[in-house]
């Protein structure tokens, strides 16, 4: 059974049903068999391990209102309208009458979250849309000069990379990847899926033809947990065909979607409880924040969880 994007659904999945989705449960076993083997054979196994963690800002729309096409801004329109949406509709007109920044325009704003860290094990990588505008995929053009920049402004502080559309073909994932490096000048080494819609083994094939290729798709978007039942880093392999792909599996324990309803004290105690695991094995947290959770419209709690994450 998938949800209404065809994903499959955490609540269908083992680790769910017998409440383990929260552990690590492939470091805790190693670790356990660590301690068998040194209690028996009367030695020391040093796992290299060290904890890491990296903050994933999917942008699949950069800008909310400005550089949008006129079919989607009328369509916005339309809908406040019927809504009866005033203070959206302010916001709209003052945004494209230049009077007010878009809701969208954080980047500035994250950045200097991500530079003030004193946590040396802290990386924060921006990945961004850069496939055709169509009705499935209605962001802002990847030929506009101000996406452009701000592309690789983010690149001057943060990793950046790609982040893929639901159900690219490998063709269309060659397609974004030489459009970023024909922008950046630089090669691809971070992709995602939106909306973490994960099709394996047909999207790990897909992007296979990238070459070395660090991937952060591997997650469950409303509940928090380890989709893949460890938080280390593991290279996909490929049953049918019997190969190890080059791309390098990272596990992402929070999909801040999973929290951004609940009140600041929840979602502080549910990052707290997923750290407390992670470095229990010395392993690796990763977060994915959408960047319309830094909405200047919205009144939650999206900055104040991203500096918890990075201890400011």
């Amino acid at each position: 059974m998938k949800d209404e994007l065809g994903r499959f659904k955490a609540q269908d999945s083992v680790a769910y049903q017998n409440d383990f989705l929260k552990l690590p449960i492939i470091e805790l076993w190693v670790f356990k068999f660590k301690t068998v083997l040194e209690e028996k054979f009367d030695f020391t196994i040093d796992l290299a391990n060290e904890y890491k963690q990296v903050t994933v800002i999917d942008t699949p729309i950069y800008f909310k209102y400005r550089s949008r096409s006129w079919i989607t801004k009328w369509e916005m329109f339309i809908s406040y309208v019927k809504k009866f949406s005033i203070y959206k509709l302010i916001w709209f007109f003052s945004v494209l009458l230049r009077f007010k920044k878009d809701p969208f325009d954080n980047l500035d704003d994250l950045l200097k979250i991500f530079t003030s860290t004193n946590q040396t094990e802290s990386k924060s990588l921006f990945l961004f849309n850069l496939g055709n505008i169509t009705r499935d995929n209605p962001g802002v053009s990847y030929r506009n000069h101000t996406y452009k920049i701000a592309i690789k402004h983010a690149a001057d502080y943060s990793d950046i990379g790609v982040l893929g559309r639901i159900n690219s073909s490998e063709e269309q994932a060659i397609l974004q990847a030489t459009r970023f490096e024909k922008n950046t000048h630089r090669i691809l080494k971070f992709v995602r899926v939106n909306k973490s819609k994960l099709e394996v083994p047909h999207f790990y094939r897909n992007i296979s033809g990238l070459g070395k290729v660090n991937d952060y798709s591997m997650c469950f978007e409303n509940v928090v947990g380890f989709r893949a039942g460890t938080s280390l880093p593991f290279y996909f392999y490929d049953l049918d065909y019997e190969i190890q792909t080059p791309v390098l599996v990272h596990p992402v324990a929070i999909h801040y979607s999973s929290l951004v309803d609940k009140m600041l004290a929840s979602q502080r105690i549910a990052l707290k409880q997923i750290v407390h695991q992670i470095k229990a094995v010395n392993g690796h947290l990763n977060v994915v924040m959408n960047y319309d959770h830094f909405d200047r419209e919205l009144g939650n709690h999206s900055y104040t969880f991203l500096k918890d994450i990075n201890g400011i």
